[in-house]
């Protein structure tokens, strides 16, 4: 989940408001311990590599990052949140195509 906060720490980098190394530090950890049980199993042939096959308790990241995010950055993390659920369903929703249950 680096490579999230990553994304969302470039999107704020030219804004009035970047992360500092310490919030993007404690984001990654909260976003990291944040995580559920897989949504479904990865394929014998396949390594667990797809990212959208787990899945975070956004709302819970979301609560506790406005302890240590302003709230302009607070909306970025929303935004990129709600891209992400996106994303999340997206690929549940291919998955359960290409696995039809009998």
């Amino acid at each position: 989940m680096r490579n999230f906060v990553n994304d969302l720490t470039g999107r704020l980098y030219f804004t009035d408001v970047p992360f500092t190394p310490q919030q993007a530090a404690e984001l990654i950890r909260l976003v990291n311990n944040a995580s559920t049980e897989l949504r479904f199993p990865p394929p014998p042939s396949e390594r667990s590599a797809d990212l959208f096959r787990r899945t975070r308790d956004w709302d819970r990241i979301q609560s506790q990052a406005g302890s240590f995010l302003s709230p302009e950055q607070l909306r970025g993390l929303q935004a990129a949140v709600a891209v992400r659920r996106n994303k999340e369903l997206l690929a549940a929703a291919v998955h359960d195509a290409a696995n039809p249950k009998p």
